[in-house]
């Protein structure tokens, strides 16, 4: 079993969100390995600018088999849409819900 773990914070923030999430998850894991699953957790940072963490790269090229342009691709498409993502939420920062 993969656990992947998305952060999406400020990018000042990285650190401290990565340990808020893995704190979620630091019983599941043992937990599911008890049971004699094969388990592992994977936090994936993305910072809210734009900044993909080595861990995405490494995470496309490890256990999805991408090669180099694939994964080049995807680091760009993830770009656009945490950036496309935080001016909407910019934009929107006014409005009543």
């Amino acid at each position: 079993m993969l656990i992947l773990e998305l952060t999406v914070p400020w990018e000042d923030n990285l650190a401290v969100a990565e340990d808020r999430k893995q704190k979620r998850y630091e019983d599941l894991v043992p937990m599911c390995k008890e049971k004699g699953w094969k388990t592992e957790y994977c936090h994936l940072r993305v910072g809210c600018r734009g900044y993909v963490g080595r861990d995405v790269i490494k995470l496309a090229h490890s256990r999805c088999g991408f090669i180099k342009r694939e994964t080049a691709k995807l680091v760009t498409e993830v770009q656009s849409t945490v950036e496309m993502a935080s001016l909407f939420i910019w934009l929107k920062r006014e409005d009543k819900a």
